[in-house]
């Protein structure tokens, strides 16, 4: 029998929600399952399907969950960097920002970077907002209308950039490098290399290891959170 002491009307779906974000934490898509949902949250699994059609519908809603929680520790990321710095110097120190906030996300946040990138096929009713590849952009953007980089390398700069940092964070959470290879500092050199690639222009500062100030256990989204506005133009699944 359902319990009715623990969750009554109304928020029995976040509940489930933060319950699924917690678990795909922990173990990535594989660990939603609904009974065991129903189990931590006090409800019998036939309530939990009251509020999710199925239990793709429910990994498709805590994937757009996770990439939301990535993107919103990007945006904490670009808003940590002193706006007193010059222009040119601000915009490129942002690009770093929010390249290794994604970085730094995936390396504390392996299991959620799995599920924000789960495939799903369900429909979760919205757009993701904020989105990671938007925060990218933008900050691109603004690199670019500083003076900061080469304007014939803009073209295509977001999938080089998004390509690397997720090759490196996939590698890395895979233990696919071998043992004998160190990977201190390489966070850095990566992003060093990118904006060197890019044609910033110099004298804006060599990058260093970002945290964001965004909480060690990422958090569902609630309304409100401060992002950066998305651009309209969507890679094919971010």
């Amino acid at each position: 029998m359902a319990s009715t002491g623990r969750y009554h009307h109304g928020n029995l779906r976040a509940a489930l929600l933060e319950a699924a974000f917690a678990a795909g934490a922990k173990g990535g898509p594989e660990a939603l399952v609904v009974r065991d949902l129903a189990r931590v949250v006090g409800v019998s699994p036939a309530a939990a399907y009251h509020h999710f059609q199925d239990r793709g519908h429910l990994v498709a809603v805590v994937s757009q969950r996770a990439r939301e929680a990535l993107a919103e520790h990007m945006a904490a990321a670009r808003l940590a960097v002193p706006t007193r710095l010059p222009v040119k110097v601000r915009a490129v120190r942002r690009l770093a920002a929010v390249s290794l906030a994604y970085l730094d996300f995936a390396e504390r946040e392996p299991e959620l970077l799995r599920m924000a990138f789960a495939p799903c096929v369900a429909p979760v009713g919205r757009p993701d907002d904020p989105t990671a590849w938007g925060i990218l952009v933008a900050t691109l953007d603004e690199v670019e209308h500083t003076g900061a980089m080469d304007p014939a390398r803009r073209s295509g700069a977001e999938l080089v950039i998004w390509s690397a940092l997720h090759g490196l964070s996939v590698l890395r959470g895979d233990g696919a490098f071998p043992p004998q290879i160190s990977t201190d500092g390489v966070d850095a050199k990566v992003v060093d290399d990118l904006l060197a690639a890019l044609g910033c222009s110099p004298g804006t500062g060599t990058v260093t290891r970002v945290r964001s100030p965004s909480t060690r256990r990422a958090r569902p989204r609630t309304p409100g959170n401060a992002v950066v506005p998305a651009s309209p133009s969507q890679p094919p699944r971010v």
